[in-house]
């Protein structure tokens, strides 16, 4: 264990990981995928993970479902910039302390997309983790008490 565990065992038993899709213009969210991780070593690799994959499914996108983003574009954007952050050790080693110190960890990229052949859309895809304490008895919510007559 690292970080707040190895100071506080009971404080933080765990680190959540997901990815979710947000399209203000479409009103809509989508929650992709998540994971339960015992280290901020485990979530992060479980979001590069995802990162590479979402990256490869944007690129798969056939031409013709693409917005028009004209011959100096990449053919997805935003999968570029999830590969530039999957890469990027040195940050990673930034995001893996600030996780392990207790601080929500996130990678976001912003970029258009269309469903089913409509109108362009802005999309915005976030990849994140965060401690997950344990509330300890004294910080439980009180017991609830029985009905009157049970």
């Amino acid at each position: 264990m690292t970080g707040c565990c190895l100071a506080r065992p009971a404080c933080c038993p765990g680190y959540w990981a997901e990815v979710v899709v947000r399209s203000p213009d479409a009103h809509a969210e989508w929650y992709v995928d998540g994971t339960w991780s015992a280290t901020p070593d485990e979530a992060l690799a479980w979001l590069h993970h995802r990162a590479e994959r979402l990256a490869s499914v944007l690129e798969a996108v056939p031409a013709a479902h693409r917005p028009d983003t004209g011959p100096a574009e990449p053919a997805s954007p935003v999968a570029a910039v999830l590969r530039d952050w999957a890469a990027d050790a040195a940050f990673r080693r930034v995001q893996r302390d600030a996780l392990a110190a207790g601080a929500p960890v996130s990678a976001n990229a912003i970029g258009p997309d269309r469903f089913h052949g409509g109108a362009s859309v802005e999309v915005l895809y976030s990849l994140s983790a965060r401690p997950v304490p344990l509330r300890s008895r004294a910080q439980a919510p009180p017991a609830v008490p029985p009905p009157r007559g049970a």
